[in-house]
């Protein structure tokens, strides 16, 4: 018959061990929750910051649509409807973005002469330029705006362009449609405060993502100045020898001024004859 073997006891710590083990685990919780609280304010501003970034890549996505549908129909656009859905046969925007600030698709609309921020900012955060343009352009529900008629025919018969126009008539040049109020940008719902300033504003609903054309000619062209002012000129350390017209001191005859102790000697005059002898 076999015997089982009998079963092995383990000790059993004692209870002053018990208590070093408890008192480690303890300084254990300690030390993470000190580093949790120490990080989780640079986690989160770092979360925050990622957000302010998507939502001025979001922001310039709109400005990029109302742009494209000004260059276009040089009205601005009667709603978001008019940039995701094709007008025309033509999308001016992907589609609808959500606000990284609230989540949702509730971009607040900028309409002319509501934005509260310049339009463009200069040097030193000067505000330059403001658009005169408004009207509203093709796509709005109800209005039966049409794009801009092209330029008229050369070869038709002119009109007097002194008379007063006719009510309801156009005149056959591009230009925008007034009576109505279009949307010149975007800008986010949230009233939270940002980390991030954009054009001197930081809480998120003073963003305003607008397109302003009068502001792009005048960037434009203070670019083209610049450019210009950076032309190369000619050399002023050319060397004279190569161009004698240049050179006065190599043409006596260009320069009356010269030094006459400079001037070559005359031919000496022939010595006399001696007398003949008688």
């Amino acid at each position: 018959m076999m015997k089982q073997p009998a079963p092995i006891r383990r000790a059993r710590p004692s209870k002053s061990e018990e208590g070093y083990i408890l008192v480690a685990v303890i300084f254990l919780l300690a030390l993470f929750t000190i580093a949790l609280a120490v990080a989780l304010p640079k986690v989160i501003k770092e979360i925050q910051r990622d957000r302010e970034l998507e939502t001025m890549n979001r922001g310039k996505q709109y400005i990029r649509g109302v742009r494209m549908y000004y260059k276009k129909f040089n009205v601005y656009p009667p709603n978001v409807d008019a940039l995701v859905k094709p007008t025309n046969n033509i999308r001016f925007l992907r589609k609808k973005y959500a606000d990284p600030t609230t989540g949702k698709e509730d971009w607040k609309p900028v309409r002319f002469g509501q934005n509260k921020a310049p339009t463009a900012m200069g040097f030193f955060g000067q505000p330059i330029g403001r658009s005169t343009v408004a009207g509203v352009g093709p796509g709005a529900p109800g209005t039966g705006l049409t794009p801009p008629t092209p330029p008229a025919d050369p070869s038709a018969p002119q009109t007097d362009t002194n008379s007063p126009p006719s009510p309801g008539s156009t005149t056959g040049q591009p230009g925008p449609t007034f009576g109505g109020a279009g949307i010149i940008g975007f800008s986010p719902n949230s009233p939270k405060q940002s980390i991030m300033v954009y054009k001197t504003k930081n809480h998120y609903n003073e963003w305003e993502f607008v397109y302003d054309p009068i502001a792009e000619q005048m960037m434009q062209g203070g670019n083209a100045a610049n450019n210009a002012g950076l032309q190369p000129t000619s050399n002023p350390t050319q060397n004279p020898a190569q161009n004698p017209a240049q050179n006065p001191a190599q043409n006596p005859a260009q320069n009356p001024n010269q030094n006459p102790s400079q001037t070559p000697p005359s031919p000496a005059s022939p010595a006399p004859l001696p007398a003949p002898q008688q």
